[in-house]
């Protein structure tokens, strides 16, 4: 447990956020901590307020670095930049606007100890958001569900038929092997607005099996300036079409991988993605795409689970 980790950071125009996100890798239980921040060109205070609290906390890591991108590059370009510039054995990216669990670096060292191989691996993430109305911090289901827990034995193929199907691993609470990732060529950077289904299935492509760890890594913030939350309130045509490019390049040449049912569900799932992608505006387009989701039986389930998710938690936020 005494090896290095480092934890990546990446930014834009998190300002309001940001410092919440860096104490929470600074109260961290382990020590050896390698920091490094890399900002895709915020066009706000977000780069002050990573230089100012820099300076006040100057000696609580072995080494951290700031890097500032002059120009928008998106989200894989920039996660390979901070990733490249790391030297720990193991690696933590994390959203400038989320936060990392307490003890969380630890509880990945810790796990990753006891394994004969590890590659890449993924824990609980738990969404929140803040409330202003009624001055709490909501927390909300955790994520994924249970069922998604597993590793089937670290069995490559089998992981990859699931993940191909659903991309259910919450990318705030994932971790890897610098040596791995460095193995598969990082990041894929034709991905300008999405960093991490395409990712875990070039792992798992590789022969580079996923770990899970069953406890909550991350807290991962919900608020409408976020690409996944902007998403989910009204379709993004740009990120749709990240995801549609997604399937074609890592799925679709794999499709003999995956049994017929699960093959009649990327064809729904890739005819829903585009459909949104082209018709963003048009309400028949939206129809349509959920005559792709209703005709698609591993989706049934997965709308249940959507329609039937516990409750939220409120916990009131410090007034000062």
């Amino acid at each position: 447990m005494a090896q290095l980790f480092s934890v990546v950071v990446v930014t834009h125009n998190h300002e309001h956020f940001v410092e919440e996100c860096l104490e929470s890798i600074s109260n961290q239980s382990l020590k050896e901590i390698e920091l490094v921040v890399v900002d895709d060109a915020s066009t706000d205070n977000t780069n002050d307020v990573v230089d100012s609290w820099f300076s006040r906390n100057d000696k609580r890591f072995v080494r951290k670095v700031a890097i500032r991108n002059e120009r928008r590059l998106g989200v894989s370009k920039t996660h390979t930049i901070g990733v490249s510039e790391t030297t720990g054995d193991l690696v933590k990216y994390i959203a400038g606007d989320d936060l990392l669990c307490v003890n969380a670096l630890e509880e990945i060292a810790r796990f990753v100890s006891h394994l004969s191989e590890f590659y890449f691996g993924y824990g609980i993430a738990v969404p929140f958001y803040d409330s202003l109305a009624t001055g709490t911090r909501v927390f909300t289901e955790e994520i994924p569900r249970s069922r998604f827990l597993k590793d089937y034995g670290s069995d490559c193929k089998r992981q990859f038929r699931k993940l191909a199907c659903f991309d259910f691993i919450p990318a705030p609470s994932t971790f890897f092997s610098r040596r791995a990732i460095e193995k598969i060529g990082f990041f894929d950077e034709e991905f300008t607005r999405t960093e991490d289904w395409h990712t875990w299935l070039k792992f798992l492509l590789n022969d580079m099996n996923y770990s899970v760890l069953r406890k909550p890594i991350a807290l991962w913030r919900r608020h409408r300036q976020s690409i996944s939350t902007r998403s989910s309130i009204s379709p993004d045509r740009s990120f749709l079409e990240d995801q549609i490019a997604v399937i074609d390049k890592y799925i679709t040449p794999n499709i003999s991988r995956l049994n017929c049912l699960e093959r009649y569900h990327v064809f729904c799932d890739r005819k829903y993605r585009k459909t949104m992608a082209e018709g963003t505006e048009r309400t028949t387009s939206r129809f349509l795409s959920k005559v792709y989701l209703a005709i698609d039986p591993l989706m049934w389930r997965r709308i249940v689970e959507i329609t039937t998710s516990g409750s939220s938690k409120e916990i009131r936020l410090n007034s000062g």
